[in-house]
């Protein structure tokens, strides 16, 4: 293949008997990340203000909810755990290990699922 592959990553990959060619280019794959990145901190950030605020047992789910959906694929690198107790509900959020995704992933190919 020839011509126009400064800042492009090509590389071979065979999966079920054919062969699929991978072209990243190293500008979108940065500008993905940083999206990512943006809606993380986003998410972390509200997650933080929300174990502050005094909710009750309807507006925490409410409020998770469209967290949830406004910060789109972050979600699912938190782990967001909520305890009810007839006194008060707790929330507490971590880092979920598991769902960090590997290097093909973080490379911002999205042609796998």
């Amino acid at each position: 293949m020839a011509g126009g592959s400064a800042g492009r990553t090509r590389e071979l990959l065979p999966q079920d008997g054919e062969l699929y060619v991978l072209v990243q280019s190293t500008g979108r794959v940065l500008k993905e990340r940083a999206i990512r990145r943006r809606k993380l901190t986003w998410l972390w950030k509200w997650l933080k203000e929300l174990l502050a605020m005094q909710l009750t047992r309807e507006e925490l789910p409410m409020k998770l909810g469209g967290a949830r959906s406004a910060a789109k694929a972050a979600p699912r690198l938190v782990i967001i755990e909520v305890t009810v107790t007839p006194l008060s509900d707790r929330m507490v959020a971590s880092w979920c290990s598991s769902a960090i995704p590997s290097e093909r992933e973080t490379s911002g190919c999205c042609c796998e699922n």
